[in-house]
C-alpha cells in the first residue's frame, strides 16, 4: 500500500461508515442495525474514488491494527493462482486488517471470494467493487461527490480554480472525482466549453483531451507505465520509456499536472488509476514500441534483482561490510550492522518491486527466454516464499523447468529447486519425486557428485516423514559417494547423516541412527588415502558416527557412562584440525542445548 501524494478530501459519511465497521471494540453480528462487521464493501462506478476511501480507511486503522495487508487485483500477474497463502507475519494471533482492491481483477478464478468465505476470526475485510459483493455483511455504495466535497477537492486540486468554474466542473462532470480531477487539471475557458459540447462517455472525451495536451513524451511515458503493476519508480519508468533525464522529468511533470498519472510516496513512484491503466493499454497495443518498453522493463528488473537480491543474505551483506576476518565479538556486530544497512532495505525493495518483477518474468517466460527467466527466478524465488507465494513460485519454476528440458544441467538444477521448495512446504512425498528425477539424469551423466547433494535431499526429505530406514538408505548412498570424491564432500555429508539421526533421536528413534552408524564406519576405517585433508576429514566422521551410536544405545542418558565416552572421542579430534575443534564445539553446544 503506497502512500498517494494527494491529499484526501471529503467522503466522510463514506470514511465514518467504514471505521465504525471495522471497530474492534463491538462485536461482529447479523443485525443489520450493529456496526462492526467482518466483511465490508465499498461498491459503485469506476472513478468515483472508492480506492481512495479504502486507502485512508487503512491509514487510519494503522494503530488498530496488529497488521494491514493490500492486495490489488489491478493488472495482477497472479491470475494463475487456484488459492492464496497469507505471507508469514498475516498469520497467527492479533487483529488482521486485509484490504481488497478492485476485486474484479482476481474474480476470474474466484479466487478471493474463497478467502474471503474462509477468514479467520482475528480478520476483517474491506473490498472495493464495481457491484455489490454477495458475501459482504456491510454494502457502502460509493457514488458522485455532494457540490461542497466536489468544490472541496477541486479547489485543493488546483487553488486557482474559480468557484464558477468549479460548480461548472461539478455540473459537467456529474461529480465524478476522477472526471473532476482529469477536467480542472485542462481547465480554461476554451476547455469548458468542449466539455459542453462533448458526446458519449465524459471520462472518454477527458482522456483524449488529456493525453492531445501530454505532448509526444508525456504520451510515451504515460503508454509505457502499463507495463508496471501497481507502481513504478522514477528510474524503472525512466528506462522504460528511453528519454534523458531533462525530457522524462518534464513529460512526467506535465502528465501528473494533467491527472494522467498519480504520484506516490512524495514522488519517488508513480502509477495509474485503473481507468487510465485501460486507456494505456489501449494505447501500447497500437505502439509499435510495445516490445521494446517490455524489454527495457524486463533489463531493468534483472539488473535490479542482481544488485538487490543478493544482499538478502546476511552472509553476504556482512562480506560487503568486510567481516570477514575480525575477531568474533567484532565479526558479530559488523553481522548486525549489515542486516540494518543491507539486508532489510533489500527485503523491502524486492517487496516493493515484487509484481514488476513478476510481469517481467511472464514476458521473458512468453518470449521463451529461459535462461533469463531462470536466471530472474533465483533472485525471486526466495522472496516469493518469504511473502507467503509458495503456489506461484513453483508454478513459474515448473514453467522454467519445462522450458530447459532440453537444456541438460539447467534442466537438473530446476528440477531439485522444484524439489527443495515442495521440501520446505512440507510436501515431502512430491519433493522426493523430484529429486529421483534429478538423481536418474545425474546417474545417466555419471556425476557422482552431484548424486550426493541430491541423495542428502532426499535422506531430509524421508527423514520429514518418519521413513527413517529409506532416509538412513539415502545417508549410506551419499556418504559412499563422498568418501571418493573429496574431503569437503565427505563433511557435507556428515552434516546432513547429523541431521537426519538428529531428527530420528527427536522422533524416539533409537535403533536406525544406531545401525547407520555402524554401517557407515567401515567406511572411514578402511578409506585409503595420500590426501591428508581426507584422512583427517574421516577420522572426524568416525568419531561422530561413534559418538552417533554410543548416543543412539544409551537413549540419549546423559548420566551414561558411553555418552560421556562418545563426547570425549569427539573431543580427542582436537588435535587433528581446526576443522574436528569446530565440529567438537558445535556438538557440544547441541549437547548443552538438550539436543
Amino acid at each position: 500500500m503506497m502512500d498517494r501524494d494527494e491529499k484526501f478530501v471529503g467522503r466522510q459519511k463514506e470514511l465514518s461508515d467504514v471505521l465504525q465497521f471495522l471497530d474492534l471494540e463491538k462485536q461482529d453480528t447479523d443485525s443489520m442495525s450493529a456496526l462492526p462487521a467482518q466483511i465490508i464493501c465499498l461498491h459503485g462506478d469506476a472513478g468515483m474514488g472508492k480506492t481512495a476511501i479504502a486507502g485512508e480507511a487503512a491509514r487510519r486503522m494503522l494503530e488498530r491494527f496488529d497488521d494491514i495487508i493490500w492486495l490489488s487485483g489491478c493488472a495482477s500477474p497472479l491470475s494463475h493462482r487456484q488459492n492464496i497463502e497469507m505471507p508469514p507475519k498475516m498469520q497467527g494471533d492479533g487483529w488482521k486488517l486485509l484490504v481488497i482492491d478492485n476485486i474484479e481483477g482476481f474474480d476470474r478464478s474466484g479466487l478471493i471470494k474463497g478467502l474471503l468465505a474462509n477468514l479467520p476470526a482475528n480478520y476483517k475485510a474491506l473490498v472495493t467493487s464495481r457491484e455489490p459483493l454477495d458475501m459482504g455483511k456491510r454494502q457502502i455504495h460509493v457514488g458522485p461527490m455532494n457540490s461542497g466535497d466536489s468544490t472541496r477537492l477541486l479547489l485543493t486540486h488546483k487553488p486557482e480554480t474559480g468557484v464558477e468554474a468549479a460548480r461548472e466542473i461539478i455540473h459537467l462532470t456529474g461529480g465524478c472525482p476522477l472526471a473532476m480531477r482529469l477536467a480542472v487539471s485542462q481547465a480554461t475557458p476554451d476547455t469548458l466549453d468542449d466539455l459542453k459540447k462533448a458526446e458519449g462517455n465524459i471520462l472518454d472525451y477527458l482522456f483524449t483531451h488529456s493525453l492531445s495536451m501530454a505532448g509526444d513524451d508525456g504520451y510515451k511515458v504515460f503508454t509505457s507505465m502499463t507495463v508496471f503493476s501497481p507502481t513504478a519508480s522514477r528510474r524503472a519508468i525512466q528506462a522504460t520509456c528511453g528519454l534523458s533525464d531533462l525530457d522524462f522529468e518534464k513529460a512526467m511533470e506535465r502528465i501528473v499536472a494533467l491527472s494522467l498519472v498519480e504520484s506516490y510516496d512524495q514522488g519517488k513512484r508513480f502509477g495509474l488509476h485503473q481507468l487510465a491503466r485501460a486507456r494505456a493499454r489501449e494505447q501500447l497495443e497500437n505502439d509499435n514500441g510495445k516490445e521494446t518498453y517490455r524489454e527495457r522493463a524486463a533489463r531493468f528488473f534483472m539488473e535490479f534483482l542482481d544488485a538487490t537480491a543478493p544482499m538478502t543474505r546476511p552472509e553476504i551483506a556482512a562480506k560487503a561490510l568486510g567481516a570477514e576476518g575480525l575477531p568474533s565479538g567484532a565479526r558479530e556486530r559488523m553481522q548486525d550492522a549489515a542486516v540494518e544497512i543491507f539486508v532489510k532495505p533489500a527485503l523491502k525493495a524486492l517487496e516493493t518491486e515484487l509484481i514488476n518483477c513478476l510481469l517481467a518474468l511472464e514476458w521473458l517466460l512468453e518470449k521463451d527466454d529461459i535462461d533469463a527467466a531462470n536466471s530472474v527466478f533465483v533472485g525471486l524465488g526466495d522472496v516469493l516464499i518469504m511473502c507467503g507465494y509458495r503456489d506461484d513460485a513453483a508454478h513459474y519454476l515448473m514453467r522454467i523447468a519445462d522450458g530447459l528440458r532440453d537444456h541438460g544441467e539447467g534442466y537438473v538444477e530446476a528440477v531439485i529447486m522444484l524439489g527443495r521448495l515442495y521440501q520446505n512446504q512440507g510436501d515431502q512425498e512430491q519433493a522426493i519425486q523430484f529429486y529421483h528425477s534429478a538423481l536418474e539424469i545425474k546417474h545417466k551423466a555419471d556425476d557422482r557428485a552431484g548424486q550426493q547433494g541430491i541423495l542428502e535431499n532426499i535422506a531430509l526429505a524421508h527423514s520429514g516423514q518418519k521413513e527413517w530406514m529409506k532416509a538412513a538408505s539415502a545417508c549410506l548412498e551419499s556418504f559412499q559417494i563422498a568418501v571418493a570424491v573429496h574431503a569437503n564432500a565427505v563433511m557435507d555429508s556428515l552434516r546432513n547423516v547429523l541431521e537426519v539421526s538428529g531428527n530420528m533421536l527427536r522422533s524416539g528413534e533409537f535403533n536406525t541412527p544406531a545401525q547407520l552408524a555402524q554401517q557407515l564406519a567401515p567406511f572411514t576405517q578402511n578409506a585409503e588415502s595420500a590426501d591428508d585433508e581426507m584422512r583427517i576429514s574421516l577420522a572426524i566422521c568416525h568419531g561422530v558416527f561413534a559418538m552417533i551410536g554410543f548416543v543412539a544405545e544409551c537413549r540419549c542418558d546423559r548420566g551414561n557412562s558411553a555418552y560421556k565416552e562418545a563426547l570425549e572421542l569427539a573431543h580427542s579430534l582436537d588435535n587433528r584440525t581446526g576443522r574436528a575443534l569446530k565440529l567438537v564445539e558445535w556438538l557440544k553446544g547441541e549437547e548443552e542445548n538438550g539436543n
